[in-house]
């Protein structure tokens, strides 16, 4: 009788109905400071009109790298905008990975990703990818905002090889907006 239980492998399944919000937040220099705490107030609020106490928020701010601001225990919002790393890049597909590291076992997950969309390192459709894997939805928060006069480089075009010393031709696509 032993036997024939250790083969049918019993497992045990906990069901739970709680919800694990995981905050994804661009805390690179690209944010306007005015847009990010307009999304501060947002998820603050959101989180105050939950419908169950029991469920959980954490944030995770990413500049050129990710770090936890808040675990999955908190009840409420800190602010997401610093970031104690350089926040000369934006790294959102490392942002998305170490949300889906700190998701409770004990609840299901959705990620809300607050971001201009302006990545500069990594994948963000990679780390998707493997969220869409792992079943955690991922929602997005788009900050959208206007610079006047700001000046986009499109494209550098060198030649693949050039020798020391030598002369070479560049050529630089910029846009201004």
């Amino acid at each position: 009788l032993l036997l024939t239980a250790a083969l049918a492998e019993p497992s045990l399944v906990r069901r739970s109905d709680d919800l694990a919000v995981i905050v994804v937040a661009d805390a690179s220099r690209s944010m306007p400071r005015r847009a990010v705490e307009e999304a501060e107030r947002f998820v603050a609020a959101a989180s105050e009109a939950r419908e169950r106490p029991e469920d959980r928020l954490a944030v995770v701010t990413v500049a050129e790298g990710a770090e936890v601001a808040a675990l999955p225990e908190s009840s409420t919002v800190p602010g997401f905008g610093g970031h104690a790393g350089r926040d000369a890049g934006t790294n959102l597909a490392e942002g998305i990975r170490l949300a889906l590291a700190i998701v409770p076992q004990d609840a299901a997950a959705r990620i809300l990703l607050v971001s201009d969309g302006n990545e500069t390192e990594d994948r963000v459709l990679e780390a998707a990818d493997l969220a869409r894997a792992n079943r955690v939805p991922i929602d997005v928060l788009p900050i959208r905002y206007r610079r006047d006069g700001e000046i986009v480089l499109e494209e550098l075009r060198a030649p693949t090889r050039a020798r020391v010393g030598q002369t070479v031709e560049l050529r630089v696509v910029l846009r201004s907006g």
